[in-house]
């Protein structure tokens, strides 16, 4: 409720209604957009586990409102592992089965950010792949083709902050460039080793509920900067 309150102090008195209200979900339009979205959809797999439905529901609509169309796919796959319990969801947050899962998961970028999706995504959304994913084709494939020109950066990776420079230099950006993938980013900067350490960190407390907590963020981590937003952080 402290969220909420802040959510509706922040938009009533700094939100700008002048064209009126928007929300176009598959466009990602929301009047309300910003990162209470990634905070409300952590919550609402908390209050499943204790059994608080009315809050999870009020939780998940305002994440819906405040659209971060990864964080609402992220809260909705935490309800599953709850529901799943802790005794069959267990085995799979873990972290051998997590890291294969991220290793996978980056694979699928990979053909995602190389035009292997993108008729099967206009003929879903009438869109095209790097407009549906509000630019990341394009910014990530930059990324990618650097890792398959020189492998030995998927081991070692190139170095904090060079993702950014990277960025600047392929696709034209005069300011800083997020990568809008923090999975990825560890990847470039400093390796598969460091990522799998990163991923193992995650899940390896015998506590069920924060291994769902960390499978949220994990979610959000593969399409944006969850990282550098302090906010969601604290």
């Amino acid at each position: 409720f402290a969220l909420t309150t802040a959510f509706t102090f922040l938009y009533g008195i700094f939100g700008n209604f002048v064209g009126g209200v928007q929300f176009d979900f598959m466009r990602s339009i929301s009047s309300f957009e910003g990162n209470f979205s990634f905070v409300f959809a952590l919550l609402v797999p908390f209050a499943v586990m204790r059994k608080r439905y009315a809050l999870a529901l009020l939780a998940l609509a305002l994440a819906v409102l405040s659209l971060k169309r990864i964080a609402i796919l992220a809260a909705l796959i935490g309800v599953a592992f709850v529901l799943l319990g802790e005794r069959r969801g267990r085995r799979l947050l873990s972290w051998p089965f997590m890291i294969v899962a991220n290793m996978v998961a980056l694979v699928i970028m990979g053909l995602y950010v190389n035009g292997v999706f993108d008729a099967a995504i206009f003929e879903i959304t009438g869109q095209s792949a790097n407009h549906f994913g509000q630019g990341r084709a394009v910014l990530q494939h930059a990324v990618f083709a650097a890792l398959i020109d020189e492998p030995w950066r998927f081991i070692l990776g190139q170095g904090g902050g060079t993702v950014y420079e990277l960025t600047h230099v392929s696709v034209w950006m005069v300011e800083k460039t997020l990568l809008h993938s923090d999975t990825l980013k560890l990847l470039y900067e400093f390796g598969v080793f460091f990522l799998m350490a990163f991923i193992w960190a995650m899940y390896r407390s015998p506590s069920y509920g924060i291994r769902v907590g960390f499978l949220v963020m994990n979610v959000m981590l593969l399409t944006d900067n969850v990282l550098s937003y302090n906010f969601f952080i604290f």
